[in-house]
């Protein structure tokens, strides 16, 4: 996936322009993709009490995004909670504007966003709610990540955030502390294995604990909420 550092800020002609050039692109590369991974829901498990879906993992760059501006300010990507200062640079109203929202669609795409994260993170009468996390690939790493989706106000959904390829001395996950609702960075295992997202998500399923820093008990002490138990 692809991200854009801009600085200043293009226009609205400008970053439309990029971003058809990148979705065009991205369909290029799938179409020839050699290998893929196709998610699907069987009805006679997906329906079944006894097999509940409980994790469900979104891509970021053009999935959760339209297309992806960050600012090239380096505390973009190293201050949780980052917010402009300096007069010229992008505005909050700007980078959620060119990120998450459609020029394309008449419908508020961001408010359809936030309610279906909040549909899915609710789950199924009378099962548990569901985990949400983000698994991405993106240069400017996780705090890049977080810090867009605190501006558009999406954070809340998600109990994780992890970013690909896996960095020396940079952190390339993000938990949810349940009892505070503070992020926390944390060094996920994705070094140790093959950079390949298929892989990731093998291990995630194999071992939560090492993803899921929460599971078990947070940083302070407290039970692991019931949908990650």
């Amino acid at each position: 996936q692809d991200s854009i550092a801009a600085d200043p800020r293009p226009t609205r002609e400008e970053a439309l322009n990029m971003a058809s050039k990148l979705i065009s692109r991205e369909k290029r590369r799938s179409s020839n993709s050699i290998y893929r991974l196709r998610c699907i829901e069987r009805p006679e498990i997906g329906n079944s009490l006894e097999h509940p879906v409980k994790l469900v993992i979104f891509d970021f760059d053009e999935t959760l995004t339209l297309a992806t501006f960050m600012p090239r300010d380096e505390g973009f990507a190293t201050k949780v909670g980052w917010r402009p200062w300096a007069p010229g640079e992008w505005s909050c109203e700007d980078l959620v504007l060119y990120n998450f929202v459609s020029p394309f669609a008449e419908v508020d795409r961001l408010a359809w966003l936030r309610e279906l994260l909040a549909t899915l993170a609710a789950g199924e009468p009378g099962q548990p709610p569901r985990v949400l996390a983000v698994l991405t690939r993106n240069p400017r790493g996780v705090i890049a990540v977080l810090n867009l989706l605190m501006l558009a106000g999406l954070e809340a959904y998600f109990s994780a955030i992890w970013t690909m390829p896996g960095q020396t001395g940079v952190p390339d996950g993000a938990y949810r502390v349940t009892s505070t609702q503070e992020w926390r960075c944390f060094d996920t295992p994705a070094r140790r294995v093959h950079d390949h997202k298929a892989d990731v998500l093998s291990h995630i399923v194999d071992h939560p604990g090492e993803w899921f820093p929460q599971i078990g008990r947070d940083m302070n002490g407290a039970p692991p909420p019931p949908a990650l138990a």
